[in-house]
């Protein structure tokens, strides 16, 4: 590896932790003095006492979503964009019919979205996190044996 490339890697990695830093400290923020932001937008108390419930899920979700999108990314850069649009188009499909499912029909309203994008998020990061481990170990695979030749 050349200095420059490791110099980027670096400045990379220093990127994503001080977004994940300042993130963290949303997240807390927002959890933790939910009630006080809420009560200067509305004064109603069983909306305010809703929404803090859901507040917390939605914050979890997102951190799935962080990976989830990097593991997309990561496959777009190995050119396997096909596969990556195709997988993401039928897990959320299937996503929407449980948001519509668990929202009307199971009484969930609010909580019936957030528990199907949880259920999204998580099923595409295992699918790109398990394509991206196979397609970097045969391409692994390939690189050493052609070298070995």
């Amino acid at each position: 590896m050349r200095l420059n490339e490791a110099a980027g890697l670096i400045s990379f990695y220093q990127t994503i932790n001080v977004k994940n830093t300042s993130n963290l400290e949303v997240s807390v923020f927002l959890i933790t003095r939910s009630n006080t932001l809420l009560s200067l937008i509305t004064n109603e108390k069983p909306l305010i006492s809703a929404t803090v419930d859901v507040i917390f899920l939605a914050v979890i979700i997102q951190y799935i979503y962080i990976f989830t999108n990097i593991y997309k990314c990561a496959l777009n850069a190995i050119e396997d964009e096909r596969w990556v649009f195709f997988y993401h188009t039928i897990v959320s499909m299937i996503s929407l019919l449980m948001i519509y499912f668990l929202s009307n029909y199971v009484g969930l309203s609010i909580r019936g979205v957030y528990y199907g994008l949880g259920f999204n998020y998580t099923i595409l990061f295992i699918g790109f996190y398990l394509r991206y481990y196979n397609k970097i170990q045969n391409r692994n695979k390939i690189i050493i044996g052609d070298t070995v030749s």
